[in-house]
């Protein structure tokens, strides 16, 4: 099954982040959106940024580990559950 989307007007693309107050402290969710196939390379990239930031003055506190937790999300808002890429 083919699908055109010359009519979809998508909007640019950009870096989304969301703050949330936890028990635990405050949390921090980054979205961006990447191509497939650089996914890990670009993962890895901003996971070095990210501990990098931790590390400089004035030092950031992490609660509950000594590295913090990256998530992947494959669910994204708007998508259909099953669909395959185009």
């Amino acid at each position: 099954m083919e699908t055109n989307l010359g009519s979809v007007n998508i909007p640019p693309l950009r870096p989304r982040t969301a703050l949330r107050l936890a028990p635990s402290g405050l949390e921090v969710k980054i979205s961006f959106p990447v191509e497939v196939q650089n996914a890990a390379e670009i993962d890895v990239r901003v996971t070095q940024e990210i501990l990098k930031e931790l590390d400089r003055e004035p030092k950031l506190k992490m609660v509950g580990s000594d590295i913090p937790t990256i998530h992947q999300i494959t669910d994204l808002p708007g998508s259909k559950a099953g669909a395959s890429p185009a």
